[in-house]
């Protein structure tokens, strides 16, 4: 009863918290993306291309905070060791100045990795000469993404049992900055994320997975005829010709993509989603691994979102080993990660009832957000909180699907019907 109880309040306070601190509007789920803008070779002169724009947009801003930490540095230290801080200092500004006038498309991006990777090389990992200024840089944009939704964390690490404190880390609420208008001229009110850093985890080290299945799903749905069934599940498995149907591992991989593929971040974003960002930090400090893999991750979401539409168009029946999940939105496919990620983790195995009451907390969480926008853009409170229940009630349905796809490893299944 008292593990229920607390359960209960750790729930609440998500929910409470969430609805006096946010102001979103929804995304749209699934957006027909252009196709890539463009690659490194063959088109130097062209203009910026708006996915290398917003990129762009976003180190310069990591730039910014770096720009004041190595000149804080090279006041600090002999004259001689602060010459080459001192100069990466000024490049900064002189490379944040010219990209914004700049009409080559790539070299911009290019030359903003590699003055990050330079000014991130005086740190060293606690051995360089700037270390303290290049590590309070990094503070100060971790905390610029993460002050939304720091008394949240706060609360949990406050009044949530001692074996729950993690889950806020584990799941690293933040939002993305800086914010410019998408392809459209619409800005997001919300570009706020969750959970993204577990999915990626899962997914990264198989993007050639990915795009086989991508390829297959795309020619697969090409060749079906409408209304016919589809399972997912048996496609991924007919690709990945050593998959054991039921490894755990590769059941999380496949539920980490699909978390990962239906999220809402479009490459007409006007802001660098959680994966993308993941993405480019993943192969840095190499300039030319980093933009690769950027660009990589936004096609392989880019083929998965069109050839999806496709299916909805000719109204092919999505199912994950059986399961229908026709009508499934990118809120019920982290939903089904989240519930079997956590329930896995050692401490969440004990208190099996903890993925069921965060899925859902996490729900009103999310679309509270959504309910106090459409209230302030005119819409109702009656079809206001239509929509809430309608939007909350998915999450429910994700848990159940997840747990139906991976409870065999559950220490207690649950009835999922």
């Amino acid at each position: 009863m008292k593990t229920r109880k607390s359960l209960k309040y750790f729930a609440l306070i998500l929910g409470v918290w969430n609805v006096w601190t946010a102001t979103a509007r929804a995304t749209s789920i699934y957006q027909p993306e252009a196709e890539q803008e463009s690659s490194r070779s063959g088109l130097s002169g062209a203009g910026i291309g708006h996915a290398d724009q917003v990129f762009l947009n976003r180190l310069n801003w990591i730039l910014g905070h770096y720009e004041t930490s190595l000149r804080e540095c090279a006041l600090r230290i002999p004259f001689k060791e602060a010459i080459t801080p001192a100069t990466t200092a000024l490049s900064i500004r002189k490379s944040i100045g010219s990209s914004i006038r700049s009409e080559a498309w790539a070299d911009p991006v290019y030359q903003a990795l590699a003055l990050i990777a330079q000014a991130e090389s005086y740190d060293s990992s606690g051995g360089g000469v700037c270390t303290p200024e290049i590590q309070a840089a990094r503070k100060r944009i971790e905390h610029a993404e993460r002050k939304k939704f720091a008394p949240f964390v706060k609360a949990i690490q406050a009044t949530a049992p001692k074996e729950y404190k993690s889950i806020a880390s584990k799941l690293d609420p933040h939002c993305s900055l800086p914010v410019a208008p998408n392809s459209q001229g619409y800005v997001d009110s919300n570009p706020c994320f969750a959970g993204d850093r577990l999915v990626f985890e899962r997914i990264a080290p198989f993007i050639l997975s990915h795009e086989s299945f991508v390829s297959a799903f795309d020619r697969t749905v090409q060749g079906l005829a409408d209304g016919s069934v589809l399972d997912l599940w048996r496609l991924y498995l007919a690709q990945e010709r050593f998959a054991n149907d039921w490894a755990f591992d590769e059941r999380m991989k496949f539920l980490g993509f699909l978390a990962f593929g239906m999220s809402s971040a479009t490459s007409s974003a006007g802001y660098v989603d959680g994966y993308a960002e993941q993405a480019w930090r993943e192969k840095m400090p190499d300039v030319g691994e980093a933009y690769r893999n950027y660009h990589g991750y936004k096609r392989i979401k880019s083929q998965f979102s069109s050839t999806w539409n496709l299916a909805l168009k000719k109204e092919i029946r999505i199912q994950v080993n059986g399961l229908d999940w026709d009508g499934v939105n990118r809120h019920e496919a982290m939903a089904a990660f989240l519930a079997c990620e956590l329930a896995t983790d050692d401490v969440t195995l004990a208190t099996h009832l903890l993925p069921r009451v965060l899925t859902q907390s996490m729900g009103v969480a999310y679309e509270s957000k959504d309910l106090l926008s459409h209230l302030r853009d005119g819409v109702s409170l009656k079809n206001s909180l239509n929509g809430f229940q309608v939007d909350t009630s998915r999450y429910e349905r994700g848990y159940r699907r997840g747990i139906h796809f991976c409870r065999f490893q559950r220490e207690f299944p649950e009835e999922v019907s």
